[in-house]
């Protein structure tokens, strides 16, 4: 894409340089945006299943005390 940026610029096309430009930033602003929102995503899967493992830690406890008395 820088390329292109350049390869506008020398051939005289400062508005297609621009188009280019805007291209770049608005990619880089949605990639941005995708990264957080699938990082929180992972964070909430994270949470969801520490709950569940801690509480199968539990039971697998219990169940080992009762079954050896």
């Amino acid at each position: 894409m820088a390329l292109a940026l350049w390869a506008s610029v020398a051939i005289g096309e400062p508005f297609a340089a621009g188009e280019i430009a805007f291209i770049m930033q608005l990619g880089a602003f949605l990639e941005g945006r995708t990264v957080a929102k699938a990082r929180a995503g992972i964070a909430r899967l994270a949470d969801r299943w520490a709950v569940w493992i801690v509480a199968g830690a539990a039971l697998i406890e219990t169940l080992a005390y009762l079954l050896t008395g």
